[in-house]
Formats: structure tokens, C-alpha cells, sequence
């Protein structure tokens, strides 16, 4: 992998014109987690050259599977279909006939509402779309074609008509056509015939649908490559829309486009991967939710972009724009900060002249993975995501660590000596000033508090987390976590799994709540200095379902008694154990069961009473 920072333009507000201007170094915006991407990535051999890509499960098995449109030699026209294996490999490819020529795009979706995924492509060279039906296994029927505009580039789904079936729209980029091609479903599973609506600009390229002016019904918008700008038509849920209002995207060429939330207001932006930018390569134009963009950002790439896929490339729980990098073996990720911000890292492929990306995670690790497909070799590319999962936040009411998204490299964090390490190989380290709250990742992390409030949660993976001084809430998350509060007033709670729970000095609270209704399988833990008159068990009614704000307690001498009291929560004296007897005094703990074993209750000054338990909701 290869990266170098990438500068970005600003365009000021300015309505729907205007010139994009160099951005101030004082918007810059650091991103901590960049994304990193396989250096040497899997080719996937095709026998041709490759043209578009998409994702989905074909097979029903819980696996990303991909398809892949073939452009040239004895078996151009078709469809490559590899099944995954859920390791990031995937099987030989099995051929589909498109019938139709060139297919240049290519989409999934159920567009007969059976559950299964179906395939369409938009046919460039012979003015149709053509619709697969998948079976279930990966395989699929005879494609059925239906005719649409001049030179279909692009295809897009979406209900237009609210009638609960997908519709179709293509973009029509024949030489002065000018038009989009709308499709809605019939009742046989096929579409109905085209019906042509003129674009603001000329030459559309790309498609995609969104509700961008937030009325519940679904959209259109064009990248137009002749004029520079997109239209955009507003639907009226009926099938038909509003003539189209343009919007410009600065200097480049727009070729590709993509719709999403960049900056986290619930309002639909659009992004644009442009030809001959100057430098304004990838632009994003932010929607105001009635159907007008304002603001414009521009991006360079190093290069024209022609394919952009979104998602959370580096897991900090913002968008990012992956790029391919026109006549390269190069794509680009723009890492958002979630208010409409990208910092750049570029990234080399195995593939030469990458034509197309898209989007899986395909080894199941919770990572998007990036499949890139190309126009000058006889292959595609699997690039698996590498990057570790673990960011850092910082405002003005928040200083966390977030390593909650990620699923294979554990973190060590001591809050009070400043340090994080990512246990990657090899490892990363950081300083980490003033911060106080760390999410751990989903394996086994050791997490260590300071002496202020702190907020620390395992999350997966048996962990270790100790508080240290300051009133900590600490949560284990899943699997057996060591647990310790150390001094001040803590909040412990072990979640599920076979945890031990230390609160030291203070005034600790033994907090249990799994989230969900009491399971056995929920695991058992063990307090070991649990201080009468001083520290408190909290029960959650959300777990113990049966309770009411009134505990009802009762301390017995054996198991048995424990089973058949009228008390919900039963203690055993002589183990200290606690248990919740669900089903009151009927034979057994019903679907309740132990959850807790207190050390020292042998002796008087350790055995429970019910002014040791309270309940929360």
C-alpha cells in the first residue's frame, strides 16, 4: 500500500453556481484512523476484461458473493458469478448471458419478491436493460431484456410508485440524448414500457435514486458529463416527477455518482467522481432536505475519478468515498469526520487501468472490502480492508477511545499514563492526552482508567479493565472479564459471560443487566469484596424481568430452598450464592437461575440481606 495526503477545494455558498476556490488551512480536519487496504490483493481470473460489480448474498448461505460484467473477447456480454467462501476467496467463476451487448453497469436487488436476490444490467450496446432472476443456490434464469434510451451507461433501483415493487431507471448517455429512462415494475415480474425524461443538462452518465427533499418519496439524480452538473428530479410517489433543477460540481466531468448522509444532519448528499477536474476530482454536494444543494466540496485524487462506492472504510462510525483513479492502478479513500470533512489516502491496486469498485466485506471480519474491476486486464482485485478499527475522538464534552468496531487486533490503553497500543503486527502506538473514556474492541483488550471519571467498556473478548481512582463506570460487554473499580464510588457491570467483579474502596454498585430478558447462558459472575452497608447489588428489571421496584428477597440455607421460596431472588447463605427464582415458589427457578456467587459469606459480616439489593429499570 501507498499513501500520500491529497489536497481539497472548498466551494463557498453559493446556491447552484459558482467556481470551486481553494480550501483554507485553517478547515482542515485530522482523521486518526486512515484506511488501510491490502498491498498485495487477490486477482479474480475473468478470460476478459471486466466492466462493473455488486454484492450480495446468491446463494443464501450468510456469504457476500459477486458478480462481474465481462466487456471484450469470445465471452464478453456475460456475467462472472463467484460464490464466497467467507475468507475473502472466492469460488471459480460460473458464466451468466446477459443478452444484451456491453453490459457496462450492473445492480441487485428482489425485483420479484421472493426473498432472493436478482440481477440487472444496463446494456450500452443494445439499448436494453436485462433482468436475472436468482434461484436461491447462485444461479439464475434466462435474462428477459427491456428496452430503454440510447447507450444505457447506468442503472438504478427504487420504488418510485409506492406499489412495494422495485422500478428502474437508467441513464441514457447516446449522444444527444439527454434523457434518463424511468421503469416501473409489473405485476408479472417484469417492467413496463420506458418512459423518457429529459435531464437540466446534457449527456447523463450515472444514475442513483435517495428522498432528497424528505417527503417518503424517492428520487432521481444524473450525473450530466456535458454540462458538468447533475439533475436532480423530485418524485411524486406516483411514478412520475417534477422537472429536473440543476446543480453544477465545479470543473471536472461527473461520470460516477453516489448518495448519502456526509455530514450527519439526516439529509441527503450527494458525492461525484469527475474526469478532467483539475485537481476537483471527487466532489460532494450537500443537500439541504428540500431538494436543493448548498454547499460544494471538491477533492483531489491525483487523478479523474470514474467509480465511487461509500461506507465506513476505518470504523469510525462516519462515511467515507472510495475512489478509483481513472487510467491507474490507484483508488483513493476520502476518510470522513462525519460533518462533511474528508482527509485523503491514496492506494495502489494489483489491477492496471481500474475501471469500477465496489463493496463486501467478503472474509467476515466487519471490515468493508473493496472488489476493483478493469478495462485493461483480464482479472478483477478482492482488496481486504486492514485497517485497525480503532479511532480517537476529541471535543469539547468528549475525549474517547473507540476500538468497539473492531473484531482482530486487541488494544492496551492506560489512561493514566497517557498510552494506547494497537496490537497490530507490528504494533502502534500513541499518546494520548486528557482522555477519558475507551470503548475496547471485540477481542481480548486490557484497559486501565486514571484518576478521573472514567468510562470503560470491554465490549467483546475476555478483558481486563481496571478504574483506578475517580467514580468509573466499567462494563465487561460479552465473554469472562476481570473487573476492578479500585478507589472512588464505581458502576460494575459484568454483562454476559463468567466475569469477577472487584470494586475496592468506595461505594461500589454491582450492577446487573444483560441487555435482554435473564438467560442461564448468559453466564454466572463472582464479586469478591463486596462490603455490606457500603456496596449495593442493582438488578435491572429489564433482565429480571419478574421484579417490581420493591426487591423481594429472601436468605435461605440450601439450594433446594432457594428453588421453592416465594422470594424472587434467593440467597444460599452457605455459598453465597444469589439467585433469581423467576417462577416464585413453583418447583424450580423457572427460566431464572444463579447469576452471582459472593466470596466471604461464611462469615455473618458477609451474608446478604435485602438492604443489600435494589432494583433499576
Amino acid at each position: 500500500m501507498t499513501s500520500a495526503p491529497l489536497a481539497s477545494t472548498l466551494q463557498p455558498r453559493s446556491g447552484r453556481s459558482g467556481s470551486a476556490r481553494n480550501r483554507n488551512a485553517d478547515d482542515d480536519v485530522t482523521v486518526l484512523n486512515p484506511a488501510s487496504f491490502q498491498s498485495s490483493a487477490s486477482n479474480l481470473p475473468l478470460g476478459s476484461t471486466s466492466g462493473a460489480s455488486a454484492v450480495a448474498d446468491f446463494n443464501q448461505d450468510g456469504i457476500s458473493d459477486l458478480v462481474i460484467t465481462l466487456g471484450s473477447s469470445a465471452i464478453s456480454n456475460n456475467i462472472a458469478v463467484f460464490l464466497g467462501s467467507g475468507n475473502g476467496s472466492f469460488s471459480s467463476a460460473t458464466l451468466v448471458a446477459a443478452s444484451g451487448l456491453q453490459p457496462l453497469s450492473i445492480i441487485t436487488g428482489d425485483f420479484n419478491q421472493d426473498g432472493i436476490p436478482d440481477l440487472v444490467t444496463a446494456n450500452r450496446g443494445s439499448d436494453t436493460v436485462s433482468l436475472l432472476l436468482g434461484n436461491g443456490t447462485g444461479g439464475f434464469g434466462t435474462a428477459r431484456t427491456f428496452r430503454v434510451g440510447s447507450q444505457p451507461n447506468s442503472v438504478a433501483a427504487a420504488d418510485f410508485n409506492g406499489d412495494g415493487r422495485l422500478d428502474l431507471v437508467t441513464a441514457d448517455s447516446g449522444l444527444n440524448e439527454n434523457t434518463v429512462s424511468v421503469l416501473l415494475a409489473d405485476a408479472n415480474g417484469g417492467f413496463q414500457s420506458a418512459k423518457s425524461l429529459d435531464i437540466a443538462g446534457t449527456q447523463p452518465f450515472a444514475v442513483t435514486t435517495g428522498d432528497f427533499d424528505r417527503d417518503g418519496d424517492l428520487d432521481i439524480a444524473s450525473t450530466d458529463t456535458g454540462s458538468r452538473s447533475v439533475s436532480l428530479f423530485l418524485g411524486r410517489g406516483n411514478g412520475t416527477f417534477g422537472d429536473p433543477e440543476q446543480f453544477f460540481v465545479g470543473a471536472g466531468t461527473p461520470v460516477s455518482i453516489a448518495a448519502a448522509d456526509f455530514d450527519g444532519d439526516n439529509k441527503l448528499d450527494l458525492a461525484t467522481g469527475n474526469l478532467a477536474g483539475n485537481g476537483q476530482d471527487i466532489t460532494v454536494l450537500f443537500g439541504d432536505g428540500n431538494g436543493e444543494f448548498t454547499d460544494v466540496l471538491a477533492y483531489a485524487a491525483g487523478g479523474g475519478v470514474n467509480s465511487l462506492v461509500t461506507g465506513d472504510f476505518n470504523g469510525d462510525h462516519s462515511l467515507d468515498i472510495a475512489g478509483a483513479v481513472d487510467g491507474s492502478a490507484a483508488f483513493v479513500v476520502l476518510t470522513g469526520d462525519g460533518n462533511g470533512n474528508f482527509t485523503g489516502v491514496r492506494n495502489t491496486t494489483t489491477n492496471s487501468l481500474v475501471s469500477g469498485l465496489s463493496s463486501g466485506d467478503f472474509n467476515r471480519d466487519g471490515k468493508p472490502d473493496l472488489v476493483s474491476t478493469s478495462g485493461g486486464m483480464n482479472s478483477a482485485s478482492v482488496i481486504l480492508n486492514e485497517t485497525s478499527f480503532v479511532v480517537l475522538r476529541s471535543s469539547e464534552t468528549l475525549a474517547e477511545v473507540d476500538g468497539s468496531k473492531e473484531s482482530e487486533y486487541s488494544i492496551t490503553v492506560n489512561l493514566d499514563r497517557n498510552s494506547l497500543t494497537i496490537n497490530t503486527t507490528p504494533t502502534v502506538t500513541r499518546t494520548i492526552n486528557n482522555f477519558e473514556d475507551v470503548l475496547g474492541t471485540q477481542v481480548k483488550d486490557s484497559i486501565t482508567g486514571s484518576n478521573d471519571r472514567n468510562f470503560l467498556s470491554g465490549n467483546g473478548g475476555q478483558d481486563t479493565l481496571t478504574g483506578l481512582g475517580g467514580n468509573d463506570t466499567i462494563l465487561g460487554g460479552e465473554g469472562n472479564d476481570k473487573i476492578k473499580g479500585d478507589a472512588g464510588n464505581d458502576r460494575l457491570t459484568g454483562s454476559t459471560g463468567n466475569d469477577r467483579l472487584t470494586g475496592g474502596d468506595g461505594k461500589d454498585r454491582f450492577i446487573f443487566d444483560h441487555g435482554k430478558a435473564f438467560a442461564t447462558s448468559d453466564g454466572n459472575d463472582r464479586i469478591t469484596d463486596f462490603e455490606k452497608g457500603i456496596d449495593k447489588i442493582v438488578l435491572d428489571r429489564g433482565t429480571f424481568t419478574a421484579l417490581r421496584q420493591q426487591i423481594s428477597f429472601a436468605s435461605v440455607q440450601g439450594v433446594a430452598a432457594a428453588k421453592s421460596n416465594r422470594a424472587l431472588v434467593t440467597y444460599v447463605r452457605s455459598t453465597g450464592r444469589l439467585y433469581y427464582n423467576q417462577n416464585g415458589n413453583a418447583a424450580g427457578f423457572g427460566s431464572g437461575g444463579l447469576f452471582v456467587t459472593i466470596d466471604g459469606a461464611n462469615s455473618s459480616d458477609g451474608r446478604l440481606t435485602a438492604s443489600d439489593v435494589l432494583t433499576q429499570r
